[in-house]
């Protein structure tokens, strides 16, 4: 028995790898704390750890929710004493360089809560992400305001984007036409890298963005501080109706967990509006000087125009939030917000796709920049 005398704690353990490690840790004599937010299937891994000869207790517990993992750890010391391993089984990883989740700060941690939370399926689709056309989800038709897809002709020889409208239900309703792929892409990428992100246009955007800052800066400080206390109160509510749980005075009934499912839905919600809003608050316009605009736009050319790369297509997710064709004119929009985000990124990757600062997901009206060509 490698883990005699030894306390584990495993997270996400209620099933899958996370059980069989918990099962296995208690086989190789260790006291385990089994985590999970999964009730039932935590309940039964310990039943069947004690009916083996092991050791083992429940406790509720989200990791998403600095609250829960203090008291979990509370809960495995009072429990056995002492805790001497830790696995975690769930989770995000946050950081590069091998970032040491005991030196993690609280606030490090909320932000990759929240980007856990804008990247659920219900958030962001998945298509947007994973299809390689490079249009995908941008593309608005100017006759109808649906959306455009990808079409074939010829086998899969012709590749062009057509209305949705026309596509499903005739060109009775809508008769735009249809676009060759290849051309459009092209066109897109290189008036954004040729035209759009030049150092000269990049300043005024900044500058512009700088006075609605301004304006808007009281009213999103208050904001924020609204949004705040609401979450500190919810976490308050969370925290003691687990207590209740735990300490009998409530029972786990399908009422209950109902309500525990709300509140959880609103707390991730919370936390992606916390997130866009104090990424509004404290953007780092100032930090960006001439010379690093210029960088930026030489350095955002070239990864615009390398389509084998796929970096034009994340870019452009990232940067624009739609483009509307009409005729022989592509109108596009985006964020004033996503392009300082971008430019003052660390790295060398893509900035994250959070719903929280994306264009799509702007909720100040004044900070956007349009473009016709």
């Amino acid at each position: 028995m490698r883990l005699k005398d030894k306390s584990a704690l495993i997270t996400g353990s209620a099933s899958g790898i996370g059980e069989a490690t918990a099962k296995r840790f208690a086989r190789e004599g260790a006291a385990v704390v089994v985590v999970d937010i999964n009730d039932e299937g935590g309940n039964r891994v310990v039943g069947e750890i004690r009916k083996a000869g092991g050791t083992a207790e429940f406790v509720h517990a989200d990791v998403g929710k600095l609250p829960d993992i203090d008291r979990m750890i509370k809960f495995a010391i009072d429990k056995f004493g002492q805790l001497d391993i830790l696995h975690n089984n769930v989770g995000d990883s946050i950081g590069r360089g091998g970032t040491n989740a005991l030196d993690l700060e609280a606030e490090a941690f909320e932000r990759a809560a929240a980007a856990r939370a804008a990247r659920h399926a219900s958030k962001t689709p998945p298509r947007l992400v994973t299809n390689p056309t490079i249009l995908t989800g941008l593309l608005k038709c100017g006759h109808c305001g649906a959306g455009m897809t990808l079409a074939t002709g010829k086998s899969g020889r012709y590749k062009y984007y057509k209305c949705t409208t026309k596509m499903s239900k005739g060109v009775a309703l809508c008769d735009a036409p249809n676009i060759p792929m290849e051309k459009l892409d092209g066109l897109v990428l290189s008036r954004l890298a040729e035209k759009e992100f030049t150092p000269a246009r990049v300043q005024l955007m900044l500058k512009q963005l700088q006075k609605n800052m301004k304006d808007a800066k009281s009213q999103e400080e208050s904001q924020l501080g609204g949004l705040q206390s609401e979450f500190k109160k919810l976490e308050q509510q969370i925290e003691r109706l687990y207590e209740a749980v735990e300490k009998g005075l409530l029972p786990l009934d399908d009422t209950l967990t109902r309500r525990s499912q709300r509140l959880q839905a609103r707390r991730q919600e919370l936390l992606i509006e916390i997130a866009g809003t104090r990424q509004k608050v404290h953007l780092p316009v100032k930090a960006i000087g001439k010379r690093q605009a210029a960088a930026f736009c030489a350095a955002l050319r070239n990864k615009l125009m390398d389509r084998d790369a796929g970096f034009g297509k994340r870019y452009l997710s990232l940067l624009v939030d739609e483009v509307r064709i009409e005729g022989n004119q592509a109108t596009m929009r985006g964020s004033h917000a996503a392009l300082v985000h971008a430019m003052t990124s660390k790295g060398t990757v893509v900035p994250s796709l959070q719903p929280s600062w994306r264009p799509q997901r702007d909720s100040n009206p004044r900070c956007r920049r349009e473009s016709c060509f």
